[in-house]
């Protein structure tokens, strides 16, 4: 009986999760000189933010409850990226970005 009521109030809560299988996005991002670990990566899809951190290498990983148009910024040496627009599907999608500096003194994300 209790895992009923805890999948109700799953469905009730988070609708958007219960119905759709949610996307994911995984890749690199190429940060100038050498990698450096744990940058924070966050993708906002219609006000529902998730995050993770980069290894050692750049690479990724984000499961998201809901697929469509999402943005994606990235803290490199404490300073966000501008948001790059990504969009998410029902099966995995890979994405490879590279960092780069800006004229205003700030950080861009591109897609590779």
């Amino acid at each position: 009986m209790k895992i009923i009521l805890t999948l109700l109030l799953i469905i009730i809560l988070f609708p958007s999760f219960a119905l759709s299988g949610g996307g994911q996005i995984y890749g690199t991002i190429v940060f100038p000189g050498p990698p450096i670990e744990k940058n924070e990566v966050v993708i906002d899809c219609n006000g529902l933010k998730q995050n993770t951190y980069t290894d050692q290498v750049g690479y990724f990983r984000l499961f998201v409850p809901s697929t469509g148009t999402c943005t994606l910024t990235v803290n490199y040496k404490g300073v966000w990226t501008d948001p790059l627009t990504v969009i998410l599907f029902d099966e995995p999608i890979r994405y490879n970005f590279s960092v780069r500096s800006n004229e205003q003194g700030g950080y861009i994300l591109l897609r590779e």
